[in-house]
């Protein structure tokens, strides 16, 4: 992977990126511009700019830096200042809080699933336990 650097104001290194999708979300629903998006599956999936197209050519970005806040790893940064001396802006905390909760939301359903199927795999473990024993009892197996 490499860097971005196209971009008038900003710098994404796409090697720090982990795939949290929070510039592709506030962009999209914040900003309502859509610049970022999803490209690719598995370990081939990759955040892209306008089809692909470098951050600087990008004819949707309004340049309004809602991405570069919310980026956890600072894979987006402003160009000139070092990640220590960036500022992040308060007005979207609101809305990290809300990203926040959502996560542990589906981790809550992630978590629920799991134990929905531990559970029916135990109950299938100790009818197939009952049966062999029964199977054992009548001489069937042997």
């Amino acid at each position: 992977m490499e860097f971005d650097a196209s971009h008038h104001r900003f710098v994404i290194d796409h090697n720090r990126y982990i795939l949290c999708t929070r510039r592709v979300r506030v962009c999209d629903e914040i900003e309502g511009a859509h610049t970022w998006d999803v490209m690719g599956r598995g370990i081939d999936a990759k955040v892209i700019t306008d089809l692909s197209e470098p951050w600087g050519l990008s004819e949707t970005c309004t340049s309004c830096e809602k991405c570069v806040h919310v980026c956890p790893t600072g894979a987006l940064f402003e160009k000139g200042p070092s990640v220590a001396e960036l500022l992040k802006r308060r007005q979207l905390l609101p809305y990290l809080s809300l990203m926040r909760e959502e996560t542990n939301e589906q981790k809550s359903l992630t978590t629920a699933s799991v134990l929905k199927g531990h559970a029916r795999l135990l109950y299938w473990l100790q009818e197939f336990s009952q049966m062999t024993r029964e199977m054992r009892h009548s001489g069937v197996a042997g």
